[in-house]
């Protein structure tokens, strides 16, 4: 049976979202909730669908919850979704800081309902072959990194408004931070500078393991997002291209994986409380980054 989904947000990613969900042979797209009825009139004229007035009527609608809003709107509503018993699909930063992240988990964890964080990079088929040939112990990189670097793209003030506030740290980094977590080992330690032209270099150092060293940036030159890491291990240099992550391939994979967490209760791999530990990592680097100021 296909998993009845709800989606909220009528933004940039809510169209996305959508789209995937529309499409999803695992998932029935019931409608959209969000506080500018007219932009969710339009996803459904697009995708299918009904416009709920009320977040409630959609929840009594549904058996799981998409979210395409910002943090700190998320991290309010996804509680209210896990604690109506609704299986929840969380966008990254799971909340708008650690103490929310926290109370978002525990409620997440105490309603017992599934929960996945959409890490994008994690759903491509090339992630998913590097991380399997290189998972065991003697395979596994010693060190590596990556630089990131993503296009200045014109979007509505409300849709950048968190990412103008919070920076390219809570935009682009839970994903790099995620994949490095994932490749190399669990991060235990964070470091973090930044110069002039607002340039991150996060510095991470893994279990048992050693360093990894990213840049994260953005630029007005370029057309296509670029996300490129290079690893050292046993295989020698080994190398992982996420740039074109985020088609619909991969949302495809990952609404998959949702429909049958949710349908089987299984708890997934990159859970809420994953989401959790890398938003921990964030909130290190960052901090690291004001003292550094």
């Amino acid at each position: 049976m296909a998993v009845k989904t709800g989606l909220v947000g009528a933004g940039r990613r809510a169209e996305v979202h959508a789209s995937a969900l529309a499409a999803s042979p695992d998932l029935e797209f019931v409608g959209v909730w969000t506080r500018r009825p007219l932009a969710a009139e339009e996803l459904t004229k697009r995708f299918g669908g009904s416009v709920f007035a009320a977040f409630e009527d959609l929840l009594d609608a549904c058996e799981a919850v998409c979210f395409a809003v910002p943090p700190a709107v998320q991290g309010e509503l996804a509680g209210i979704a896990a604690r109506a018993g609704k299986s929840v699909l969380l966008e990254v930063p799971i909340a708008w800081d650690l103490a929310d992240a926290e109370q978002l988990t525990e409620t997440v964890v105490a309603a017992g309902v599934v929960s996945q964080v959409a890490f994008t990079w994690r759903y491509t088929a090339e992630v998913q072959r590097f991380l399997q040939a290189h998972g065991s112990d003697d395979r596994r990189p010693r060190g590596g990194g990556g630089r990131v670097v993503k296009v200045q793209r014109d979007q509505p003030a409300q849709a950048n408004r968190w990412r103008n506030e919070r920076g390219l740290l809570f935009d682009v980094g839970p994903h790099v931070a995620d994949l490095l977590d994932a490749a190399i080992g669990t991060v235990v330690d964070v470091d973090a500078e930044d110069d002039e032209n607002a340039w991150v270099t996060l510095k991470l150092e893994h279990h048992l393991v050693g360093p990894s060293e990213s840049t994260l940036g953005s630029s007005s030159t370029i057309d296509h997002d670029e996300a490129v890491f290079e690893f050292v291990g046993a295989d020698g240099k080994t190398s992982l291209d996420c740039s074109d992550a985020e088609r619909r391939a991969d949302y495809a994979t990952m609404f998959a994986e949702f429909a049958n967490a949710a349908r089987t209760g299984e708890a997934h791999a990159l859970d809420v409380n994953h989401g959790l530990h890398i938003q921990r990592i964030i909130e290190a680097a960052d901090t690291r980054l004001r003292m550094g100021r």
